[in-house]
This record gives structure tokens, C-alpha cells and sequence, in this order.
């Protein structure tokens, strides 16, 4: 549909604020554990497609991730911040190459267990524009050699990455 000119943000503070064009619902949600973002997944099935998400500073599992993206409203996801969550892995990186195909945006967040197989998966993420990896101190010279074919790639932050050379 059309854009949205504003978005409802979960979180600690609702309400709306504007909404850049190409985003419809954008949700923020804190302190999230594996059981209540199972029903964050159930209550944001409700309201249908959404296009970015944010879960921070959480204490959920990977497993319990990877299951949320399983679910057709985040198929068109478009941005995902995962800030202060310790649950950014290579399967989670190979679950949104595989099933959120038209991610933009990604920040996997400072507590990163990437390696550099979690950064090859994310190749086949054809329209991402914006990846930060800072942080993500798992990564070498290899992970982001896989990167060199991402055309659509704009903005790439690996400050505090400490594997990667002059040659990267």
C-alpha cells in the first residue's frame, strides 16, 4: 500500500513520529526475553507487513530469533537494528539472507558473534544499502572479501572490528 505518514513505536515511549517514504511500520520493543518476543511476533502478526524493526538491549536466543523471522510479515522487512542484544550469530545472518530477501539495512548490534560464514551469507541480500559490523570482532579480511560483489552496498561501518587489514 501507500506509506504511512507516521509510525507507532513499542517500546518505553509510544506514540509517532514521521516516517521516511519508504517505510510503512516501524517497531521498537526493549528487554525482550525469548517468551515475550514470541508474543511480540503473535501481536505483530496482527498488524501485517512490517518494515523495520528494532529489539534492543534483549535476552533472547538466537534460536528464538531466527523462529520470528520465520514469519511471513517480515518478508519485506526493510531495516533491523538488534542494539545491546547478545544473540547475533552466523544463523542469524544466513536467516535473514534466506527468508527477509528485501533487508536494506542492518545492524546486528555491539554484542556480535558473526563470523566471517555470517557475513558470506549476507551476499545474497541483493538490495542492502546500509551494514554496520561494528563490533562484530569475529570477522577477518575473508568475510568481507565476500562482500565485494554486494553492488547495492552503500554504507558499511566496521569500527572496533580489529580482524580486518589494510587488504579487507
Amino acid at each position: 500500500g501507500q506509506p504511512q505518514e507516521h509510525f507507532r513505536v513499542w517500546g518505553n515511549t509510544p506514540g509517532t513520529v514521521p516516517l521516511p517514504d519508504e517505510y510503512e511500520y516501524i517497531f521498537k520493543k526493549t528487554a525482550l526475553n525469548d517468551s515475550n518476543l514470541q508474543k511480540l511476533s503473535t501481536e505483530l502478526a496482527q498488524v501485517g507487513v512490517i518494515y523495520g524493526l528494532e529489539l534492543s538491549s534483549g535476552r533472547y536466543s538466537a534460536e528464538a530469533l531466527v523462529e520470528m523471522l520465520t514469519q511471513p510479515y517480515l518478508y519485506d522487512l526493510r531495516s533491523l537494528w538488534l542494539s545491546g542484544t547478545a544473540t547475533t550469530t552466523d544463523a542469524v545472518m544466513t536467516a535473514l539472507a534466506r527468508l527477509v530477501p528485501n533487508l536494506k539495512e542492518l545492524n546486528p548490534g555491539s554484542k556480535c558473534y558473526v563470523t566471517d560464514d555470517g557475513v558470506a551469507a549476507l551476499r545474497d541480500l541483493l538490495r542492502l544499502k546500509r551494514l554496520s559490523l561494528s563490533s562484530c570482532q569475529k570477522i577477518t579480511n575473508r568475510g568481507m572479501a565476500s562482500l565485494r560483489g554486494v553492488d547495492t552496498l552503500e554504507e558499511l561501518s566496521l569500527s572496533h572490528v580489529l580482524g580486518i587489514g589494510d587488504d579487507g
